[in-house]
């Protein structure tokens, strides 16, 4: 069920939202990757989810 909607470019990031960008098939690696260790997930929680939405979409396409 869906209360609702929001229009935010670049949200579908890291998977796609065609025709405005593709899947990001190095960044869905990355992601794998860091779920195979605790470790690996902190960093990566780290680095790309406990970060501000903006800072995230700035670094996501400056990838």
């Amino acid at each position: 069920m869906v209360d609702g909607v929001v229009e935010r470019p670049g949200g579908a990031r890291f998977t796609s939202c065609v025709p405005d960008y593709e899947r990001d098939e190095s960044f869905q690696k990355e992601y794998v990757a860091a779920a195979k260790s605790a470790e690996a997930w902190t960093t990566f929680r780290r680095e790309w989810i406990d970060v501000p939405e903006e800072e995230f979409q700035r670094k996501v396409v400056q990838r």
